[in-house]
């Protein structure tokens, strides 16, 4: 990968333009700089006369004309910006407005079923939903802009409720996690659930042992025992001197630390587990971190109580498909919004990327200049380059056109897919397209 110079910013706000054309960061506590994405040259230096201070959130529209700010209460916009939510409590009730962008005319307003709305979300491209979700009651809501209560979701009683909720780039599916350590798919056809998603403390089964059975049915579905494991691993290796990575005066290869993936095919492989304080509020347990992939086929989960560790599952066979092992807890893992790729950060001077055919590790060597650790990620929209933001500072990262020799691609070892698996595949999709439930395994 290469990287570019590094850039101060405060408390990360750092973002790219909606179209990728510019990058606007805050350098200070009253200048705003724009640069090109290309160059990262300044194009323009904003200086504000004073701090502002109240605003929680600032937010563009999706089709760049509007900023929302908020400041205390709960807002969302939908996905083509032609509504925007507002959500509000009168007399110990819940109440949402639904507002038309283009003249801010009042759409809707109706009460919730809900003592507690905590936040909105809307489906990506649907036309007639809203999605409200509560963290103190075990509840999701699903209403139409018009008010309807289209259905509800309440896998369990009496414990904490929703922790994280998410939409496929298509719409086509939710995912929500709760603090019992489970992600719920649920479809945009009937909005009721179809599968839940576990994460494993252990995983006993290869993908080899898996593919090499005998029985490949519909009951396959729901394998969250079997998966491809790669485990951060540090070395060291002979580097020149005179290479651009380093800036050292002494002569001859010296030795520096590199990273990379190391496939793990011991099984079982048990994963690292942390119990949370009972006596603390806010425990770190459950998925706090769920995303879909840009095509919608892979969705990546970090279980809080599993903090190092990254759940790749495949929405296609609805199982777990890989497993990404870490020596730090993770900071922060985004999709490409292109391409079907990821991008982690540890808090640690290394970036960690992932697809279906294999995985890369790199570690940004310092050559005089002082590398921020990674807390943060940003996709240029195009997934053309990657911003790593630090707490103080950000810089970018491209890909090279060959493979560098010290990132090593780490690819999958699975053995050809026969005639047979294809047609269970084939089968699997087919009946999941048709929203069937995965109890016809057994029909």
């Amino acid at each position: 990968m290469n990287f570019s110079d590094v850039f101060n910013c405060n408390s990360k706000l750092c973002r790219f333009s909606p179209n990728g054309v510019n990058i606007a960061h805050v350098d200070g506590h009253y200048k705003l700089f724009i640069r090109s994405s290309k160059t990262l040259s300044v194009i323009h230096m904003f200086t504000c006369l004073d701090e502002i201070y109240g605003l929680v959130s600032a937010v563009w529209s999706s089709d760049d004309q509007s900023v929302l700010t908020t400041s205390s209460s709960i807002s969302g916009s939908q996905h083509d910006g032609q509504f925007m939510a507002l959500a509000e409590r009168r007399d110990f009730a819940d109440f949402l407005s639904v507002f038309l962008v283009n003249n801010w005319s009042l759409t809707s307003h109706f009460q919730v079923e809900s003592s507690n709305l905590q936040a909105i979300k809307d489906s990506s491209d649907s036309e007639e939903h809203y999605w409200y979700l509560t963290c103190t009651e075990v509840r999701l809501l699903f209403y139409s802009v018009l008010g309807h209560l289209v259905s509800k979701l309440e896998p369990y009683q009496n414990g904490l409720g929703l922790k994280t909720l998410t939409f496929s780039p298509t719409g086509q599916f939710a995912a929500a996690g709760f603090y019992d350590q489970s992600i719920h798919l649920i479809p945009h056809l009937t909005w009721k659930s179809i599968t839940k998603f576990v994460h494993p403390t252990s995983i006993t089964q290869s993908p080899a042992e898996d593919e090499a059975s005998a029985d490949l049915s519909l009951s396959r579905l729901h394998n969250n025992d079997c998966a491809t494991i790669y485990k951060e691993t540090d070395y060291k290796t002979d580097v020149l001197s005179a290479s651009p990575l380093i800036n050292m005066q002494p002569s001859g290869p010296i030795k520096i630390k590199q990273v990379k993936y190391e496939l793990v095919s011991q099984r079982p492989f048990d994963v690292p587990y942390t119990s949370p304080d009972p006596e603390k509020p806010n425990p770190k347990l459950g998925p706090g971190l769920v995303s879909f992939s840009a095509n919608g086929m892979y969705m990546l989960s970090r279980n809080d109580n599993q903090p190092c560790t990254l759940y790749i599952w495949s929405v296609k066979t609805l199982s777990l498909d890989s497993v990404l092992q870490h020596n730090e807890p993770i900071t922060a893992a985004q999709w490409d919004p292109v391409h079907c790729r990821l991008a982690l950060v540890t808090g640690t001077p290394k970036v960690f990327m992932w697809s279906p055919s294999g995985c890369v590790a790199v570690r940004i060597v310092d050559s005089g200049r002082s590398i921020p650790a990674g807390i943060d990620i940003r996709w240029h929209p195009e997934g053309e380059m990657l911003m790593i933001v630090g707490k103080q500072a950000f810089f970018s990262a491209t890909s090279y056109s060959h493979h560098h020799p010290h990132h090593h691609l780490q690819q999958k070892q699975l053995p050809p897919k026969s005639a047979a698996n294809l047609r269970w595949l084939h089968r699997v999709f087919s009946n999941l397209s048709k929203q069937t439930p995965p109890s016809v395994a057994n029909k």
